[in-house]
């Protein structure tokens, strides 16, 4: 009987547990946006177009041995432009449902879009 006594303490404290911890991490996630990655690479954005929600990030990392920057282009619902760099990083939050048509200035051939959807 003290067995049965002990699993059922057991489960309760779990299922009270799991519950409790649920509702925190809900709670987390609305507070805080998602960071999505952009690889900036020689002549090229990868991946070249990103799907987010409003209030995400996207970071592009720049992993090329040219100069790159990423520079919003004309249309955009905000305007946004990085530093000229070869490596680093630059960091965009976007709050505004819409498309975000961006380029290399430097190289014009390289074009990304963000998309928020919300």
């Amino acid at each position: 009987m003290r067995n049965t006594t002990k699993l059922a303490a057991m489960a309760t404290s779990a299922l009270l547990l799991t519950a409790g911890c649920s509702s925190g991490d809900v709670r987390a996630g609305a507070a805080t946006g998602t960071t999505v990655q952009v690889r900036v690479l020689d002549m090229k954005f990868d991946p070249a177009v990103v799907t987010i929600s409003p209030g995400d990030t996207v970071e592009w990392v720049w992993e090329a041995s040219l100069p790159h920057d990423v520079a919003s282009m004309g249309g955009a619902p905000v305007a946004f432009a990085s530093e000229l760099q070869t490596s680093g990083t630059y960091a965009q939050t976007f709050e505004t449902a819409g498309v975000y048509d961006y380029t290399c200035t430097p190289h014009p051939q390289m074009t990304g879009q963000v998309i928020v959807e919300g």
